[in-house]
């Protein structure tokens, strides 16, 4: 039972609010203020309560936010890295890709100019068997082939 000090006496509050509600005038405005003393405590408490409770509530929102913040953070540096990682298969196989584009190109090279050497010979000798047909001495074949070739 909640107790009040009332001119120097205790009396409990039982007392206050039927005094009160007897209408004695002199305890009637002591009687008001302790109600209304005990309201506002009780909304204080009760207001602290709810204070508490939401900065609970506000701690609790932060560390999930912080928490979610790290995890974003985990997930982020993890697919940076699996991009890496794809990355430089891509650049393996790109550099790979280039050095067969490169040993194709030069056999391609190689292939043209033994043709290109086979086609010349063949060339040749056709141009100094037309040079034989048609007469012409050693000497003159010989300077034409500097000539022509």
């Amino acid at each position: 039972m909640i107790t009040s000090l009332i001119k120097g006496k205790h009396v409990s509050f039982s007392y206050a609010l039927i005094s009160f509600s007897l209408g004695f005038d002199p305890l009637f405005s002591l009687a008001k203020t302790l109600i209304a003393t005990e309201n506002l405590n009780f909304e204080k408490v009760k207001f602290e309560q709810l204070l508490n409770k939401e900065d609970k509530g506000i701690q609790l929102e932060e560390k999930k936010f912080t928490h979610m913040m790290e995890l974003e953070d985990k997930k982020f540096r993890l697919e940076v890295e699996e991009k890496g990682k794809d990355r430089e298969l891509v650049d393996k196989q790109f550099m790979l890709q280039a050095e067969e584009k490169q040993m194709e190109r030069h056999w391609q090279r190689e292939k043209w100019e033994r043709e290109l050497l086979v086609e010349g010979s063949k060339r040749k000798h056709e141009f100094m068997m037309e040079c034989l047909k048609s007469g012409k001495t050693n000497i003159e074949i010989e300077n034409l082939m500097k000539l022509f070739f």
